[in-house]
């Protein structure tokens, strides 16, 4: 923390996205981005996300000074990728450009600012309890189970889940089944069905 700059908030109590630079260089050396839990739709942005330009590029702070950076607020899964956007104004919604920081990960930079970033194959970064990344074939069971979990466990359903409503409970218990059955012993399907293990014995 003492070596690198960037965004923070000490005050806050809102988890926000979190962006260190390089206190010499100004280059990016890491960044904590939060997953927000309402869902939202597309077509405020653009109805393409993969038509959008992509350059491959690493962020340079030019003034080497804390700032801060509004969290993102809703999460959709769109062609198998996590994209987690914040809301801005109409007239920022021109020139959308995906800036590639990482394999997997991308910003997406509308208007000159930063709105929001794209996790490809959110499953390849699920974690076991030792935050391992477990060995595993990565398959289509696995990424609807997920996109399917993330549904249920954001807004509105989140209201639901909360008050115990049971019809909630069976789509998880579904999941967890699906996710169970066909493919032997797979490391990144077992983090999730723990997860909606976890979430059903903490809620029901």
């Amino acid at each position: 923390m003492l070596e690198t700059v960037g965004s923070v908030d000490w005050f806050s109590t809102v988890e926000v996205d979190e962006f260190r630079f390089d206190a010499e260089s100004g280059l990016l050396r890491g960044v904590a981005l939060r997953v927000p839990e309402r869902i939202g739709f597309v077509g405020h942005y653009v109805t393409d996300f993969n038509r959008i330009e992509e350059l491959r590029a690493t962020p340079r702070l030019v003034d080497a000074a804390n700032f801060q950076v509004r969290p993102t607020t809703y999460r959709i899964f769109e062609q198998g990728s996590l994209i987690c956007l914040r809301e801005v104004a109409d007239a920022g919604l021109k020139n959308p450009v995906w800036v590639d920081i990482a394999p997997a990960l991308s910003l997406l930079i509308v208007g000159g600012e930063y709105v929001g970033w794209r996790l490809k194959e959110p499953a390849s970064v699920l974690e076991d309890s030792d935050r391992q990344s477990p060995r595993g074939e990565i398959d289509g069971e696995l990424n609807r189970g997920l996109e399917e979990y993330l549904e249920l466990t954001s807004f509105p359903y989140l209201d639901r889940i909360f008050e115990g409503d049971l019809r909630v409970r069976g789509k998880l218990e579904k999941i967890s089944h699906r996710l169970r059955v066909g493919r032997g012993r797979c490391g990144r399907r077992e983090v999730l069905i723990n997860q909606i293990d976890s979430l059903i014995r903490d809620w029901y």
